[in-house]
C-alpha cells in the first residue's frame, strides 16, 4: 500500500512543479491511506482474537456435551428396569440432563420422607452424578389438589410439599458425598403440570422429582 501512495506522489510530481496546496493535498492523502491501512490491520487481529474465542468456547460446549451425552447412556443403563417401567425418564435437553423420578419411586402418597426403594434409585443417580462438576437442580412437583386436613400442619400447601420433597433428595445427595455448592432445591408446587390434572393418571404424572443436571460450574 505505501510504495503504491509513492509511486502515486512520484508520477503527480512528473509534470513539472506542483503548488504547495496540492503538495499537502498529497500527504494528506497519503496519510489517510496510512491510517486506513492502521484500522484494517488492527481490526483484522480484532477478528482473530474475537475467532480464537469462539473455537474455545466451542471445545469446552463439545466436551459439556460429550460429558452429559455419556452420563445419559450410563444412567439408561443403570435405571433399566425403572425406565421400562416408566416411573423414571432420562432426557438430554437443551439446558442440560433431565432425570424425571415419579412420586410412586420414590415417597408415599402426602408425604416428603424418602421410601427405602426411592434412597436405593435415587443412590444409583447420585452414583452417575458425581463425578461431573455441574449444577445438580432437584425440581419438586405436585399435582394440584389442595393438601389434605390431616398435613395441612406440616404442609399449609402443595408449595411447601413440593419444596420438602426437593430438600430430602439435596440432603440424601449431599450425604452421599456431592458438594452442597453444586445442589439446588427449588418447589414448582401444583405449576408447570406435564399432564392433565383432570385424571387420575394425569396427577400421577404431575407428582415428580426433575433433577437437571446443568453444565454450571459452582
Amino acid at each position: 500500500m505505501n510504495g503504491l501512495l509513492v509511486t502515486f506522489v512520484f508520477l503527480a510530481l512528473l509534470p513539472g512543479c506542483v503548488s504547495k496546496a496540492r503538495y499537502d493535498a498529497l500527504e494528506r492523502e497519503r496519510d489517510m491511506y496510512a491510517a486506513q491501512s492502521l484500522t484494517l490491520a488492527h481490526d483484522t487481529e480484532q477478528l482473530a482474537d474475537v475467532a480464537a474465542t469462539l473455537d474455545e468456547e466451542l471445545a469446552v460446549r463439545d466436551e459439556e456435551l460429550a460429558q452429559l451425552q455419556a452420563t445419559e447412556a450410563a444412567l439408561r443403563e443403570e435405571l433399566g428396569a425403572e425406565l421400562l417401567a416408566g416411573r423414571v425418564k432420562v432426557q438430554l435437553m437443551r439446558d442440560g440432563l433431565h432425570v424425571q423420578l415419579s412420586e410412586s419411586v420414590l415417597f408415599p402418597t402426602g408425604s416428603a420422607e424418602l421410601t427405602d426403594t426411592g434412597r436405593a434409585v435415587l443412590l444409583r443417580v447420585v452414583d452417575e452424578l458425581a463425578e461431573i462438576p455441574f449444577q445438580i437442580a432437584v425440581l419438586g412437583y405436585t399435582d394440584d389438589v389442595p393438601i389434605g386436613a390431616s398435613l395441612t400442619a406440616r404442609y399449609p400447601s402443595n408449595w411447601e410439599l413440593a419444596g420438602a420433597r426437593a430438600a430430602s433428595v439435596v440432603r440424601v445427595m449431599e450425604g452421599a458425598g456431592v458438594d452442597p455448592e453444586r445442589l439446588v432445591a427449588v418447589s414448582f408446587g401444583a405449576n408447570d403440570p406435564v399432564a392433565s390434572n383432570e385424571t387420575p393418571d394425569g396427577r400421577a404424572q404431575n407428582r415428580r422429582i426433575d433433577i437437571r443436571l446443568r453444565p454450571i460450574i459452582p
